[in-house]
């Protein structure tokens, strides 16, 4: 029993190391810190610097990395970079809010985030194969009546046949 508390107190021990330190990657020069969750999201605010030279600055330092993604939306002015790999960070949100300036929104990877998709993929094997399983039986209960009632037919014509 002791040896189970200890190890308890140990894996909290370094959970709240691992929530506890920075995540996050290196940042451009000239950013402004607008806000700092304990959740893992940082708000940087960059003035005259468009979202373009921020995604290129992104580019250039994670460049040969094979686990990290960019994808532009609504026409370059919303860039998002994830990470797919074993950053602390999961995703670099790099907005412009209109009036000259850009906001980069960076967010901490998250238990939550994280176990909440494997239950999701658990869950969704299990309901496909629950579908798949209802599907065949009722295929095979099809085929098996359509099969039976060949082989009456057939019985009968053969008895018909021998009288």
């Amino acid at each position: 029993m002791k040896k189970s508390i200890v190890i308890m107190q140990l894996l909290f021990a370094c959970s709240v190391l691992y929530a506890s330190g920075d995540f996050l990657p290196s940042l451009p020069d000239g950013g402004e810190t607008v806000s700092r969750t304990r959740a893992g999201m940082v708000t940087l605010q960059y003035q005259g610097q468009s979202v373009q030279q921020i995604a290129g600055f992104y580019k250039n330092l994670f460049q040969g990395t094979t686990d990290i993604g960019f994808r532009a939306v609504k026409e370059n002015s919303e860039i998002i970079i994830n990470d797919w790999g074993t950053s602390k960070w999961q995703k670099i949100l790099i907005t412009d809010n209109g009036d000259g300036s850009t906001m980069v929104l960076i967010t901490k990877d998250s238990w939550t985030w994280i176990l909440g998709t494997l239950i999701i993929r658990f869950v969704g094997v299990f309901v496909v194969l629950t579908v798949l399983l209802i599907v065949l039986n009722v295929l095979s209960s099809i085929v098996s009546k359509s099969l039976s009632n060949l082989d009456n037919k057939g019985k009968t014509e053969i008895a018909k046949q021998g009288s």
